[in-house]
């Protein structure tokens, strides 16, 4: 899905065998190709900041496409110099292609797959098996971008599981979601995934575990800081 980019950044694959070990580039001049090293090669990494998805928007819609969503096109220059006598005109170009749809299905895998694994199917009722399927067509409606961004510099990507989010207030009452930051570690903005509902016994549950442990984490750093100042005594 990010051609070259993978290539350069040398990405975990199935597929070892089949991957190119070198990025093709044009000569301009003669149509010709050359094929490079990916360190010689001026790679394209494609972000999408999209809209918040059509179910928090205010009011809620049902959008038919990504109109809103807006493409950057992040150059990742060569790591050593480039040897430009293999074009005749010292200039060589690039192809990038890029899949929005293709994007927003794999986010929505991400996010099913893992809120499924750390909550179970049995506490939600999922929005997204079969858009995933290929059943029904609003993926839209449960995909988009988030307000809050994932981005640590030693991870290459980051997840977050959220039940309700703080910057939806109401409207995001038990609407199980997922921050995915994909290539977080490049720059990459963060998607936000709704997944599903959660039955409402269980995240009345759940809200209560998580206060308890918050409360009971606090009173951790309390009694730590106070041995601390009897040490100091």
């Amino acid at each position: 899905m990010f051609g070259n980019f993978r290539i350069r950044a040398n990405f975990p694959t199935r597929r070892r065998a089949a991957r190119p070990v070198r990025i093709k580039a044009t000569d301009p001049a003669t149509g010709e190709h050359v094929w490079l090293d990916p360190e010689e090669s001026i790679v394209v990494l494609p972000m999408v900041h999209f809209l918040p998805p059509g179910m928090l928007r205010d009011p809620p819609v049902e959008p038919e496409d990504w109109t809103g969503a807006t493409l950057e096109a992040k150059e990742i220059m060569p790591a050593r110099p480039v040897p430009w006598e293999k074009a005749t005109q010292n200039q060589l170009t690039f192809d990038q292609t890029f899949n929005v749809e293709c994007l927003a299905l794999t986010l929505a895998k991400i996010g099913h797959a893992y809120a499924a694994a750390e909550f179970g199917l049995d506490n939600f009722e999922p929005f997204l098996p079969a858009i995933i399927r290929g059943e029904r067509g609003c993926i839209h409606t449960y995909v988009g971008g988030d307000v809050e961004q994932l981005q640590d510099p030693g991870l290459l990507h980051s997840i977050r599981l959220r039940l309700g989010h703080p910057s939806y207030g109401s409207r995001a009452d038990f609407l199980l979601m997922v921050s995915i930051g994909l290539l977080s570690q490049f720059g990459s903005p963060t998607a936000l995934v709704i997944v599903g509902r959660a039955k409402e016994d269980w995240a009345w549950r759940e809200a209560e575990r998580h206060s308890e442990a918050s409360q009971a984490q606090r009173g951790s750093e309390r009694s730590g800081r106070a041995s601390g100042k009897d040490a100091a005594l």
